[in-house]
């Protein structure tokens, strides 16, 4: 019952994310500077007796080299567009109960990389049945 890639792909496009900058994690590619990756991470699995799924993700957001300021303010954006979603909501043959974030806001992930870029990085958790 786990969410697949194209559903969650279809939920962040009716969300209003940039469907140029949504990037399937784990791998991150080393261009284009800036870059939004999804990566799913383990949950707490089957709940209600198998009716849902808790799933997490992890949101990283990339800006261009020497900037700051614009992955800050796009994770921001971003985060924001995810907590507030409407729930529950259908996507694809799942019904989406719950997301929210299971941690602090967008935080930066260490120094900028090689390239000068920094990234900000967020996690969530949804919970999904049929």
């Amino acid at each position: 019952m786990a969410w697949v890639w194209d559903d969650f792909n279809g939920f962040l496009l009716q969300l209003g994310f940039d469907s140029t900058l949504i990037n399937r994690g784990p791998y991150i590619p080393p261009m284009p500077a800036k870059l939004v990756t999804f990566t799913f991470i383990g949950g707490a699995g089957a709940l209600a007796e198998g009716a849902l799924d808790d799933q997490q993700f992890q949101m990283r957001v990339r800006g261009d080299a020497n900037d700051q300021t614009g992955p800050e303010a796009m994770a921001y954006q971003y985060d924001e567009l995810l907590v507030s979603a409407p729930i529950p909501q259908v996507i694809g043959s799942l019904n989406l109960r719950t997301i929210e974030r299971s941690g602090s806001p967008p935080s930066p992930l260490g120094p900028p990389d090689d390239g000068d870029r920094y990234e900000y990085v967020s996690n969530y958790r949804m919970v999904v049945g049929t």
